[in-house]
């Protein structure tokens, strides 16, 4: 679990982790940072997520599924409240699919699987959001003002469109750096077939992975995934 926010934090998101060996005090401090959005990720043990009871909580990311049943049903009601729209989304192995049809049956509902966006996906999404602010951009002569010859020289031996791609590389590094990742354990690298991949549904049969990169480009290939609203039938059995 540590690892794990580690590596979300080095990646960008606001997170913070709630475990058993906390005391009540820093409990209540990262739940405080939570309500407030100071911290939009908390990875929590089943232990500490009991009893949580967080407003407009809109997503329960599994990151591997329990083994006992009733743990999943707690998890994913902490989402979907008092009549509103939430998301339980499960990662999982396929030595673990087996569990899928066990929770369909409890929970009396059908789980969809879906794909987890590729790297050059979620790219293409970050750089569209960039261009309205970059138009609406109004104090950047301030900027030029200041750039000295250095800046110009630099600048002078590029063309336009390589200054707008090392701008967004230098702004999104997260999606566009080298697939390998830093030594956390099992996070270093992008996940092999056997290895953890998202999935939430229960096709006809496993699915493999689509494997390592594409050769001839740096984004990841896409990966199966999984997403479901928690129903009435769902929320009933917790």
């Amino acid at each position: 679990m540590v690892e794990l926010t580690r590596y979300l934090g080095e990646h960008g998101y606001k997170v913070d982790c709630l475990h058993g060996d906390m005391s009540q005090n820093d409990r209540e401090a990262t739940m405080a940072r939570f309500r407030t959005k100071k911290v939009k990720v908390v990875v929590c043990t089943d232990v500490a997520a009991r009893g949580l009871d967080v407003k407009d909580l809109t997503h329960v990311i599994n990151f591997s599924i329990p083994r006992e049943l009733d743990s999943y049903v707690h998890r994913i009601g902490r989402t979907a409240r008092s009549g509103k729209t939430g998301f339980a989304i499960s990662l999982l192995t396929p030595s673990h699919r087996h569990l899928l049809s066990k929770i369909e049956n409890m929970t009396k509902s059908r789980i969809r699987e879906g794909v987890i966006p590729s790297r050059k996906s979620l790219a293409s999404k970050k750089i569209a959001g960039v261009l309205p602010k970059l138009l609406e951009e109004k104090f950047h002569t301030r900027a030029i003002e200041i750039m000295d010859e250095s800046w110009k020289k630099a600048i002078a031996e590029m063309d336009s469109t390589e200054v707008a791609g090392r701008f967004l590389a230098m702004l999104h590094p997260e999606v566009f750096a080298d697939v390998g990742r830093p030594a956390l354990g099992g996070l270093q690298n992008e996940p092999k077939e056997e290895e953890r991949h998202s999935s939430r549904g229960r096709p006809p049969h496993a699915r493999r992975s689509d494997g390592p990169p594409r050769r001839g480009g740096r984004f990841g290939g896409e990966r199966r995934a999984g997403s479901r609203r928690p129903t009435k039938e769902s929320r009933a059995a917790h």
